[in-house]
């Protein structure tokens, strides 16, 4: 390859880094706060990012009983649903009670971060030194000021806004510009009566549809809704911790039915303890008792091992105790009268391990593959769409984009210049000043 290519080459990387760069710096320096979409890997992420350690969102798929089960424990409820400021009419306290953290929401469209924050604050969650020491600050704050130490936490900020596009920041912008424009105008709105077009605009339009998070908690013996739009929480319903779920339903439901619009337009999230981690817990505690089991059985028969076949003992995780540690189910186990008593355990163990174990190896693989979402959500591609379209059209690959009969009119476009430049020049011969003006 020539030097020159080899210039050319280096100057397009370059001018693609420096676009790249750009980009960064402007969503780093953005005021805004962009949307967040109601997807669990998503919401994962951004937990990791702003410091909730061993803190996972799954996703509610129905609002019945069964469906909260599957999320017990849980340490707060996300209900997203169309935004509407008329059809909620309950009652709010008249300030924030107390040991409840409650932040207003700011900026708009942060509610997705604001109702984390409102989760996560009010658990016992493990926290980042960042997270930790923000919540050591603005905990005796009201929730006016806490939503605004909210807004100014560029930590925070930064995470949330590192799912968005610029082509959406730049729409957020420009609506911001129209709606000044708009209020500026004085001209009174005429009254006229509605006909059948203006009727079928004012129906709701899916894509123009606003959403708004709200966070529920359980705290001090009651349900709390904190929405961070509302001055102050909303107490929803008194019941004790272990039925807070079971009620969910019910309550949401009741939400649903204030809006009727909003119906079979929301979603339901929960903010659960990481299931890998409690799984490799279980794996850990399943081992420990297999090794009890195995050394109890060694005391008793050492012949024992001749019942398990080879393939049954390499497929199976134990942690050798010598002696047995002490404990109730190790009590237990020890206690077990006859030999078959011990080896119907230990084959139960095992059982149990094996199921242990694929729950592990679904949640590594399932990680692998919202790495990969984050990846590709994350990741912008506006500079390479906007270089690779300048080339395309530098190279005239976009002609048939724009006239997809391009190369049969080229002829006649070329024949056209050349007959005009002739009559130019001859007009210019004949009449002087006015072919050169021409």
């Amino acid at each position: 390859m020539s030097a020159s290519k080899h210039s050319s080459k280096r100057q397009k990387m370059q001018s693609f880094a420096s676009a790249v760069d750009e980009l960064h710096t402007f969503k780093r320096k953005w005021a805004g706060w962009t949307t967040i979409e109601s997807e669990p890997v998503i919401w994962n992420q951004l937990l990791r990012d702003i410091g909730a350690q061993n803190t996972q969102v799954q996703e509610i798929y129905g609002l019945d009983e069964e469906s909260f089960t599957h999320v017990n424990p849980s340490y707060g409820i996300i209900f997203c649903l169309v935004f509407n400021t008329d059809y909620d009419k309950s009652e709010q306290e008249t300030v924030c009670p107390a040991g409840l953290w409650f932040a207003n929401q700011v900026p708009e469209n942060a509610c997705a971060t604001y109702a984390l924050l409102n989760i996560i604050m009010n658990s016992s969650i493990s926290l980042s030194p960042e997270l930790a020491s923000f919540k050591d600050y603005s905990y005796d704050l009201t929730p006016p000021y806490k939503g605004l130490a909210v807004a100014s936490f560029e930590f925070l900020k930064g995470a949330h806004n590192s799912f968005g596009r610029k082509t959406e920041m730049d729409e957020f912008d420009l609506g911001l510009v129209k709606t000044f424009n708009d209020s500026k105008r004085k001209a009174k709105p005429r009254e006229h009566k509605k006909g059948k077009k203006a009727q079928e605009e004012d129906e709701l339009d899916e894509d123009d549809l606003a959403y708004h998070y709200i966070a529920y908690v359980h705290v001090d013996g009651a349900i709390w809704e904190l929405d961070g739009l509302k001055r102050q929480p909303v107490r929803v319903h008194t019941c004790a911790h272990e039925d807070w779920l079971a009620s969910m339903g019910p309550k949401l439901r009741e939400r649903i039915a204030l809006y009727p619009d909003a119906v079979g337009r929301f979603a339901c999230l929960a903010l659960v303890p990481e299931r890998l981690p409690t799984y490799r817990a279980e794996l850990l505690s399943n081992a420990t008792l297999l090794g009890v089991v195995e050394t109890t059985l060694q005391s008793r028969d050492p012949s024992w091992r001749s019942f398990v076949t080879k393939d049954t003992q390499d497929n199976y995780i134990i942690i050798p105790t010598h002696p047995p540690v002490d404990s109730v189910e190790n009590a237990e186990i020890r206690a077990l009268a006859t030999t078959q008593d011990l080896f119907d355990r230990h084959t139960k163990l095992r059982m149990m391990q094996t199921d242990i174990r694929q729950k592990i190896s679904d949640c590594e693989k399932g990680l692998a593959e919202e790495a990969t979402i984050v990846e590709r959500t994350r990741h912008d591609y506006e500079p390479f769409i906007r270089e690779a379209a300048r080339l395309l059209t530098r190279n005239g690959r976009t002609r048939g984009i724009h006239d997809p009969n391009w190369r049969s009119n080229l002829g006649k476009k070329r024949g056209g210049v050349k007959a005009k430049r002739g009559a130019a020049k001859t007009r210019g011969k004949r009449g002087g000043k006015r072919g050169g003006k021409r």
